[in-house]
Parts: C-alpha cells; structure tokens; sequence
C-alpha cells in the first residue's frame, strides 16, 4: 500500500456510511443513463419503421405515451441520483479535508523542534493548505467522475455484449489500447504534479521568509535580490506547469481519437450486422448511442486520472509528514506539585541532525533560586544548553534533571508549566494584548492586569486605544523593542514559572530601555532558578554565578568577580578585540537630498533656502518687507524622525545677523500654538525686539511655525530685555558697562543653548536646568583651584537658566593639536579634584546617547543600518564594567578653549559630572574626527601628545573614542555640510577602527 493510501485510508473508512451512499446514487445514475437510449430504440423499431404514410391505432398510442413517461422517469432519476451523489461526495471530501488538516497540524505540533529546524516554514503551511483540499477534491470531483465513467463503461459493455457479442467485442476491442495509453500517462503525470507542487512549496517559503523579514529587505535594500530569487522559482513551476498542461492535453487527446475510433467501427460494423438480420435499427440507435457516450466517460476518466496523480502525489507530501515520528517521548502522567527549581546537567553531549556537536559532557548543578549566566561567543552551544532544560531536545547522552528526576520522565505538559522562557525579541500573536499577556492560560483579566502592572506595562498599555482590548499587528508591529519585553514578561510572571530561562531579554534595546527593563527582569527572577544566556556582560555580572562556554564545553565556572580576577575566558569577554568591517561606499561628490519621511513631507522645502527665503520674508515686519535676506544659510538642523524637524537658519538684514527658527511637528495644527497664552506672555516681552512681524509666526503656506532671536520658548533667559538684564545684575553686585545694540548673540543653539555679549560681561543661557546647575558647581568650584584657568562667575540666575561670566579676550586655538598638551595638563589637573554634588555619567549613558545618534543615522543613511547595529552591540558587549568615575568636563572639545597671554582658559563647565577619565579625553579627540579622508591622521596627531601630557592613557579609551565619535556621526547632516552622507559613512568607519 502507497504512503497515500495509508494516509487516506482511516479517512475513507470513517466516512464509509456517505461514500457508500454516493456509490449507490452513482449505480442508479449509470441504469438511467443505460436505459435512456431504449425508449428510442422502441419508437423506432414499432412505430417509424413501417412504411409511410402510417396510421397510430391505440396500441401505438399507448406504446408513444409509455415511453414519453419512461423518457421522464430515466431523467427524474437521473437528476435525483445526481443531486445526492454530489451531496455526499462534497459533503465526504469537505469532512475529509477538515479531519486531515486538524491531525497534520495536531502532528505538526507535537513535532519536535530538531524536526522543524530542518524544514522550511512555507512548505509546511502549502502541505497544511493546498495539499490537504487537494485530497479532499479527490472525493468531491475525481471519485464520483471514475466511478461513473467505470460503472457506465461496464453497463455498456455488458448490455452491448448481450445484444449482439460481434458487434460488442469490435468496439471492446480498443480497451487493451486505452488501458496501454492510461498506463504510460499516469504515471507521468503524477511526477509532474509532484514536481509542481514541490516548486510551490519552494516559492511559498521564499515569499514567507522575505515578508516576514521585510525590515531586513528594506534596510538591505535588497527587494530585487528577493524578487529574483521567487522570480527564478517561479519560472521552474511555470515550465513545469506548461509541460504538465501539455502531457494532459496529449492524454486527452489520444482518448479523444479512441472514442472517435470506437464508433466509428459501430457504425460500419453496425450496418452490415442490420443488413444480416442479426440486429434491429433500434438496436443499432442502442449500439451508436452508446459508442458515443462511451466518448465521454474515456474523456472524463482521461482528466480525472491526470487530477487523481496530482492528488495523489499531494497526499503523498502530506503522508510524508504525518509518518515523520520525530517526537520526544513522553511518560504519560508524569507529574509533580510545583518543582523546587534545583537543575542538574551530568556528562550531558548534544548534537544537532545535521551531525554539527553542540555541547560536549557538560556536568552543572544548579540549586533552587540560584541565578545563573551563561555568557560565550555566538555558537558556543548558549541556547542549545537551555534548550536541553525545556526540553525542547533531549541529549544524545547524559542525563538533564529537575528535581532530581530525569526530565525525561516527566510529563511535557507538567515540564512545561515550571520552565518560563523569555526570548531576547518576546513573540507577540495578532489580538488583543491581553490575549497575548493570557496566552494559553484562562487566566481571569484581573490576573492579566495585575502581572502587568508588576512587569510595568500597564502605564503604555493604557495609552493604546482600547488599552488591553488593543488589536496587535503581527508580532506586535506599533510596539517599542521595550515595550514587547515588558509583555512578555507579563506573560511569564501569569504563569508564574519556578524556573527561568531569560536568552538574550535585553539584545537590541537601547540602554535606557535597558534600564527600565531590569526592574521588570528584576522582579521576574525573584525567588526562582534563573538561567540568563547573554553576551552582556555587565548583565551577566548581576548573576550569582557565571558559566563560560567555549566549542560546547564550559571553561569557567565562578562568581562574576571572581573570574573577572583570574584574566581568562571571561575577562577576555569583557575586553575582546573586534574586527573590522566593510563599509557601503558612497560618492563624495553627490549632495544627497534629506531622506523622505511621510510624516514631515515639510522637512526637505524647510532645508532648502531658496523654498524658504518667501516664508521668512512674510514673517518680517512691514518695514522691513522690502529688505533682502542677505547670506542666508541653514545653520543647524534638530531632527525626530516622524516626529519633530527645526531648522535653524543664519541671515543678514539690514547690516545685521539674525537668527530664524522654523518648526514643524507632525500630525499639530501648528497654528495653535501661536495663540498658546503660555507663549503668549514670552513673545510680549520681545515685540519689537526681532525682525519678526510676530516673535512666534505661523506660515500657512509652509506649514512651520517661525521665530525670531530673542525669542525662544525652551531660553527664557535669552529673551530677557537689556534693562532687565542691567538690573538683575546690578542687584547681584555686578556691574556692566554695556554698548548700544547689546546684549549680542554669539552662539546659538535653538531649544538648547546661548551665548550673549553683554558688556563686558558673557551671558550664557541653557534650556534644561542640568546645564545650568553644572556650569555653576564647576564655575564655583574652578574658582577654588588655581590651576584650573578659567572665566570667573559674576552671578547666576535659576529662573532665567542663566549665567554671568567676566568676558576675556583671547582666541579660540585654530586645531586641537595645537593645543592638546595644555589641554592634557587641564585634564589631569581637573580630574584631581573633588566636586560636590555631580550627575554620575557611567558608560552606560555615553552608550544610549550613542545608540540614540546611531538610531538617527540609520534613518538619515538607511544602508548603514546593518554596519551601525553591528558596531552598537559590539559596543554593548564590550561594555566598560565598573569604571572608577572622577570630576569630569563633560563636553571637552576645542571650542571650548580660549588662548589668551599663551594661557589656556576653558569658558564653561556646562557638561560637568562624574564619569570615567577616558570620557574627556575621547570626546576632545573625537572632535576632530570630520569625515575627511585624513581623519584617521588627525585623530592620532591629536590623541598622542593629549594622553602623553595627561600621564597616560585612561582605560577602555578606545571604547570611548568609538562611542564619542559615534555620538557625531550625524553632526554633518545636522550641520548641512556638502556631501555630509558620505562624510557619516567615513564618521561610522572611523568609529569601527577605532573600536578595533
């Protein structure tokens, strides 16, 4: 028996009641259709035969009335025949294709995962899909067609041998001839079909993988790539296909021959049989009915046959899977009460199918809520140990327990309610998100609700329209990295595991998601056995115990502190090299456009001047309407992806530089904000102060809410009037000895930072209070240490975020190698003392605000997304553990430097805090790195004579100068330097070399 008829057989037999009901219908439909040439055969040979004219008497009108009765009784049995063969047959096949699909998926899913890591998830869903309702239409359309055609075929032989054998044997006398042509075809064409089917199995897994990975395609760019590769499958079906149309066509062809032959032969042999005296016309009418309705049933059986080896061969795919027996055993019964959570691995080896080892007679003990690491490279056999524990595999050898008993004798389901898994990307399932908190538990919603509280999600969930009735996309498409975490951490903390497998919870997220994950991790392993695969090692060091895998065997096995003493496997971790990259090249000499984003279709008129020079004329005053912008330039650009874009622009009217802003935010009516009355208030206190008909203006036609220095709603203190100014001062015991058109601006940065000239005084104003407090402790506590040369502080001013310095005159060093031994000297001199009261600054921060620039430098240059992941988790895998932190700058860079009498002087301390030494030293260096062909050279001739006056070199420098310039890498776009894509692309490469 063929693996299809086994496959088929259960299914018939469990339908025997309708199949045998359909047999008995298609018996009745073959009589009608024998008997419905005699009623002809009766008018012919008693009534039109006699010789014409001819009377009917009543015997020959009884006769015409018999056989117009049984003419209609043949076609009501016929049609009612019909009718509940095809009900039963359809109804049969529906069944059929209903039970088979329901026990390939239930088979499908008691598969093992070492059965679906070897097959390809589109060919699995066209078995589970297009293959099952093939076998099913064997029922509905090809069975109750080749029985017919059977049943009539041999109806028709038998009444044709019993009315005249000579005549019958003649036209039987072809069968030996189709049965020839039905062998040679079928099974061809059932090879074909499979064929055919394997190819669309192929296309449907290329297509689901590519539509399921399409943010991989698009960041690629490789949509043709994908395209031919479905294309060229696609071709090899469509050839099969033709040629299997082709075969059929032929087959049918041949068939259509042999019934043309067939009667042919009644006709000639018939003829000369009714000239003998052996057969009557009527007989004869019998005989070539009869030859040519045995066209039809030839020509049925030839399609169907074609149609059965296609469903066989269909049912053969489908027979394959459900004989597939790569299950993991199970004891049933095998439960327990809520496990302890004591895990034990002894002489434990694994190899997967292919023959590739995976882990080699590993021995560990874990005792209940004991938290553990697994850290190693990629492929040290990580997951394929934790794997082991959910008994997802079971060893080649060796024994994995729990409790003390072999986790081969307990029961999966038991097994799998004490192990929790939380996957480094949490899989989410279109529905509702409290369906997919609950999944596969009938937990009440009050449950739902309280788990993710404690896994702090309820406040986004409560947010999203419809709040836990939200319908996800597929995967949770909408949701932040974080945000899955947080439900899948929900999910697991309803189940309430006793044991804990975490692989990879934190990859991909940016550190200050990170950090708010952990206090949901935090509490999810409290209290139970917790097993954390990851390549963190800042992560692995909140373990109790550390396990280091090295080719599937583990090399080290300690505390985190302590293995981090010996220097060995997981120190190396901790500080292992990495290599370098090839980087997308671009063409220096192309001004690549600013990137399309559908949510600020206004950003790239608003970074074009000439679009914008109309817009920033209609927002002058009227008397100076006329007045060209003279040197207008985009200065600077502050841009949120699909959020926020703000171009600031530098121009000249009338003599005089001026400052403009335009802001745009998606999805506001920006009109609005000009009648805010908190905006309201500020704008007053400028009228008349700006070049602005109105210091906050709204163009229509832009689109962009416009402003003019002094006013900016984020600086209040740059919006202060001179007298203002004057009196604050002067009530602080300052003196100031200002000049007509004072204060003047000398830096600004929009929602950020400006610098005034007031006197002979310099005013600085910041927009977050952080700025502010950090520039007075360092102003304060400079002014405590004579070696630290800088401006002294006259008074500050908490409301307005503002600060007053005695302006000294000096000039800012032309390069930073110029000056990078006195800068070394400051440093050295500056990470000596102690100030009080400074934000720590661990490398943790100096990592998200790179991760932060990274994230927009992928938006901006979408083909450097795959090298910028790559180098941000590299970055987070060498991630600095336990620096010693110092009084440091913060933001040390050249320009923040003043030469004056051959003495440095630093003007601000805006960036103060506590970080480790390497952050000053990287982020003076880093500033030189520009983009250029030479920035490598630059960089060293800055980075040499800066460390040598420091003393040395900090630790983890290059960890810092990859981060620092990483946080630059969009400063060219920012700045709208000419070619500034490929001077980001040069900027990432220059960050990779020197993080290798």
């Amino acid at each position: 028996m063929t693996a299809a008829r086994q496959v088929l057989a259960p299914y018939v037999k469990s339908h025997r009641g309708a199949l045998v009901g359909a047999g008995v219908a298609t018996v009745v439909l073959t009589a009608a259709s024998l008997v419905a040439p005699w009623p002809l055969k009766l008018v012919i040979d008693q009534l039109v035969t006699r010789q014409r004219p001819f009377a009917l008497d009543r015997r020959d009108v009884v006769l015409l009335v018999g056989v117009v009765l049984l003419i209609l009784l043949v076609a009501g049995v016929s049609a009612l025949a019909d009718y509940w063969s095809e009900v039963w047959l359809n109804r049969s096949g529906e069944q059929i294709v209903h039970d088979l699909r329901v026990a390939l998926y239930a088979h499908l899913q008691r598969l093992s995962l070492a059965f679906h890591d070897g097959q390809k998830t589109g060919n699995l869903v066209t078995r589970l899909t297009g293959d099952v309702n093939s076998v099913g239409q064997l029922f509905s359309e090809s069975l109750g067609e080749i029985v017919s055609a059977v049943l009539l075929l041999i109806g028709m032989a038998t009444v044709s041998l019993i009315v005249d054998p000579v005549l019958a044997l003649a036209v039987l006398g072809i069968s030996p001839v189709l049965f020839v042509v039905t062998s040679r075809y079928k099974g061809r064409l059932k090879d074909l079909a499979r064929r055919q089917r394997a190819e669309e199995g192929e296309i449907a897994s290329l297509a689901n993988e590519s539509l399921s990975a399409m943010q991989v395609v698009k960041a690629f760019g490789s949509e043709r790539f994908e395209h031919d590769r479905v294309e060229r499958r696609s071709r090899s079906r469509l050839a099969i296909g033709v040629l299997l149309s082709r075969t059929e066509a032929r087959f049918s062809g041949l068939i259509d021959v042999l019934g043309a032959v067939a009667t042919t032969l009644v006709v000639v042999l018939g003829v000369f049989r009714v000239a003998a005296g052996h057969l009557t016309p009527g007989d004869l009418v019998v005989f070539t009915s009869y030859a040519s309705k045995t066209y039809k049933p030839l020509r049925d059986m030839a399609r169907q046959v074609g149609k059965v080896s296609q469903g066989l061969a269909r049912a053969d795919r489908v027979a394959e899977i459900l004989a597939t027996d790569i299950v993991l055993k199970e004891r049933r019964g095998a439960f327990g009460g809520r496990a302890q959570g004591a895990v034990e691995l002894t002489n434990v080896s694994f190899s997967y199918a292919t023959g590739r080892p995976a882990l080699h007679d590993i021995s560990i003990r874990i005792r209940p809520g004991t938290r553990i690491a697994i850290v190693g490279a990629s492929g040290a056999g990580k997951s394929t140990l934790a794997a082991l524990v959910a008994r997802f595999y079971d060893p080649t050898s060796g024994q994995v327990s729990i409790d003390g008993r072999d986790v081969r004798d307990w029961s999966l389901r038991w097994l799998r309610e004490q192990v929790g898994l939380l996957l480094q990307d949490t899989v989410l399932f279109s529905g509702t998100v409290a369906a997919n908190i609950a999944y596969a538990s009938s937990a009440p919603f009050a449950g739902v609700v309280a788990a993710a509280r404690t896994a702090d999600a309820h406040d986004f969930i409560t947010q999203l329209p419809n709040g836990y009735g939200a319908e996800l996309g597929q995967r949770g498409v909408g949701l932040s990295g974080g945000q899955r975490q947080r439900l899948g951490i929900a999910r697991v903390l309803l189940r309430d595991p006793p044991i804990l497998i975490l692989d990879e919870p934190t990859t991909g997220l940016d550190t200050a998601t990170e950090a708010e994950l952990m206090d949901g991790l935090q509490l999810l392993m409290r209290g139970r056995t917790t097993i954390v695969i990851t390549h963190s090692i800042a992560l692995a060091r909140t373990a109790e115990r550390v396990l280091v895998l090295e080719n599937g065997r583990v090399v080290e096995d300690g505390s985190p502190d302590d293995l981090l003493a010996r220097r060995g496997a997981f120190h190396r971790l901790a500080h292992r090299p990495t290599t370098r990259r090839t980087f997308p090249a671009g063409n220096a000499r192309r001004r690549t456009p600013p990137p399309p984003d559908p949510a600020l279709p206004e950003m790239a008129p608003l970074l074009d001047t000439d679009a914008m020079r109309p817009a920033l004329l209609r927002s002058l005053r009227p008397d100076l309407a006329d007045t060209p912008l003279d040197d207008l330039r985009v200065a600077r650009v502050r841009y949120h992806p699909h959020d926020q874009v703000m171009v600031h622009y530098r121009a000249t009217i009338a003599g005089r530089g001026q400052h403009a802003v335009a802001t745009v935010i998606a999805g506001r009516d920006l009109r609005t904000q000009v009648l805010n009355r908190r905006f309201a208030e500020r704008t007053a206190v400028v009228d008349g102060r700006c070049p602005g008909a109105q210091p906050m203006f709204h163009d229509s036609q832009s689109n962009a809410i416009i402003t003019w220095c002094p006013f900016d709603v984020n600086l209040p203190g740059l919006a202060a009037s001179p007298s203002e100014l004057a009196d604050r001062l002067s009530h602080a015991g300052v003196s100031v000895r200002t000049r007509p058109g004072e204060p003047v601006v000398l830096g600004y940065k929009p929602a950020s930072r400006a610098v005034l000239r007031f006197g002979d005084h310099i005013l600085k104003v910041y927009a977050k209070n952080s700025q502010f407090d950090a520039a007075v402790t360092g102003l304060l506590a400079s002014a405590h240490a004579p070696s630290l040369s800088t401006s002294r502080l006259s008074a500050a001013f908490s409301d307005l975020r503002l600060t007053a310095q005695v302006a000294i005159e000096g000039n800012t060093p032309a390069e930073a190698a110029d000056v990078a031994d006195e800068a070394g000297a400051f440093l050295r001199a500056l990470h000596a003392y102690e100030f009080d009261d400074l934000a720590p600054a661990p490398p943790t921060r100096q990592l998200s605000e790179a991760k932060r620039q990274a994230h927009l430098a992928g938006v901006l240059v979408p083909e450097l997304v795959p090298c910028l992941r790559e180098l941000a988790d590299r970055l987070a895998r060498s991630l600095p553990a336990n620096p010693d932190l110092t009084a440091a700058h913060g933001d040390f860079h050249v320009d923040q430097l003043i030469v004056n009498d051959e003495r440095l002087t630093v003007v601000d301390f805006d960036g103060m805090c506590r970080a480790p030494a390497a952050l000053d030293i990287a982020t003076y260096a880093a500033d030189v790195v520009r983009g250029r062909e030479d920035d490598m050279r630059h960089l060293f001739a800055v980075l040499e004579p800066l460390c040598e006056s420091y003393g040395s070199a900090p630790d983890h420098i290059g960890w810092y100068l990859s981060t620092a310039i990483l946080c630059r890498t969009t400063h060219p776009f920012r700045t709208q330097t000419p070619n500034w894509p490929e001077r980001m692309r040069a900027m990432v490469k220059a960050a990779d070399e020197v993080l290798a």
